[in-house]
């Protein structure tokens, strides 16, 4: 039996188990915690829908460092798949998986990514489940304290987790609101109220939703992790920029409400990688939104192209 074992839906979203354990990873935030930590002796199962036996499938990996690996299922001769973790996707902190298969030949292939699935690794024995969520280095400074404080080289000190809109901490408090992407560490006696005392970190595999209900002219740049909606009556233009550091993994949604007027759409993509726009799963040359719609849109980096899946939802 697989240490993980995942099984892709047909609504592109994932349900999982870790060791026997059912645990619900649509939308929530995060993925899952361990506490022990998984490893390369984890192995992961893998269960596709049906529709995909006989297509060609594969996962893609990024570690905390921001390095890729992937795994190629080839042509699927049973729904059910196993793989291990490589070792370079082993480093402490968060591990992003993310799932592909295609169906049908030529021009009537279709893609499907799924809902990326967040694993953290731990490289030691160490109880995770206060921190799984943050990057290395806020693992690292945990690991020490707690070495510190085993040896008794602390001196009365604490430490002390702030949360925060921004790297510089501003605004920070002491309770984690969904809009704080980053988390500060700082060790003292007492709790600092300057921020500039913490080290702060954006969290790894934090997704972040933001509502938007007053901008008509939208002129949005994509950022890594972020769902933005726009709902304001009256939308007359949406625009997209595409940022130039994007790159592998990235994974952002913008969804818009149109009113009874069709807005015009347009798409910059800043980056050197092509624009691919798929409609109901089938690639388009160009988009305009129907009024009185709910326009999903999920745009996905495979690091060769900026992928808009785009679905329209009748109000």
């Amino acid at each position: 039996m697989s240490n993980i074992d995942i099984t892709l839906l047909t609504s592109k979203r994932t349900s999982l188990s870790v060791d026997g354990l059912a645990s619900n990873v649509v939308y929530q935030q995060g993925g899952y915690r361990v506490v022990a930590g998984e490893n390369n002796a984890t192995t992961i199962g893998v269960h596709f829908p049906p529709i995909y036996l006989g297509q060609a499938a594969d996962v893609y990996m990024r570690n905390a460092k921001g390095e890729y690996a992937s795994h190629d299922f080839g042509t699927l001769e049973s729904i059910n798949q196993e793989f291990t973790l490589p070792a370079s996707m082993t480093f402490a902190g968060n591990t992003i998986l993310v799932f592909h298969a295609v169906t049908g030949e030529g021009d009537s292939q279709i893609k499907t990514v799924w809902e990326r699935v967040v694993i953290p690794i731990a490289a030691t024995g160490e109880d995770y489940q206060a921190v799984a969520m943050a990057s290395p280095d806020i693992l690292a400074q945990a690991i020490a304290v707690t070495a510190a404080a085993e040896n008794g080289d602390l001196d009365g000190k604490s430490v002390f987790v702030r949360f925060a809109d921004n790297a510089s901490g501003t605004g920070m408090t002491a309770t984690w609101g969904s809009t704080m992407k980053y988390m500060g560490v700082y060790t003292g006696q007492a709790a600092s109220t300057n921020p500039a005392d913490y080290t702060w970190t954006l969290f790894c595999g934090q997704a972040v939703i933001e509502d938007d209900s007053s901008v008509t002219s939208i002129d949005y740049t994509l950022v890594d992790n972020v769902d933005k909606t726009f709902q304001a009556s009256g939308i007359t233009a949406i625009k997209i920029r595409v940022p130039a550091t994007i790159a592998h993994g990235f994974y952002a949604g913008v969804n818009v409400v149109c009113g009874s007027s069709t807005p015009t759409f347009e798409i910059v993509n800043g980056s050197s990688k092509p624009t691919k726009v798929v409609i109901r799963g089938m690639l388009a040359d160009s988009y305009t939104p129907r009024a009185n719609t709910v326009n999903n849109m999920l745009i996905y980096c495979d690091g060769y192209a900026v992928y808009f899946y785009i679905n329209e939802v009748a109000k």
